[in-house]
C-alpha cells in the first residue's frame, strides 16, 4: 500500500506542476518551483525500508 501511495503522489505532484503558472510548457521553472516529482517515491522507499528492518528485527535468531 505504501508503494502504491508513492506512485499516486508522483500523479498528484505532476497535477500540482500542470496547475502552476505555464504549466508543463514552461517545465524548466515549475520543475524548480513545483512540487518535486521524486519526493513521493522517495519516502515510499523510505517506508518500505523501514518496513522491511521490521520483518528483520522482529525474526528469531538462531
Amino acid at each position: 500500500m505504501t508503494a502504491g501511495l508513492g506512485l499516486a503522489g508522483v500523479g498528484f505532484h505532476a497535477y500540482g506542476i500542470s496547475r502552476a503558472m505555464g504549466g508543463w510548457r514552461n517545465w524548466r521553472q515549475n520543475l524548480i518551483d513545483g512540487p518535486p516529482l521524486p519526493a513521493p517515491p522517495a519516502f515510499a522507499a523510505l517506508a518500505l525500508a523501514g518496513v522491511a528492518a521490521l520483518d528483520l528485527a522482529e525474526r528469531p535468531r538462531g
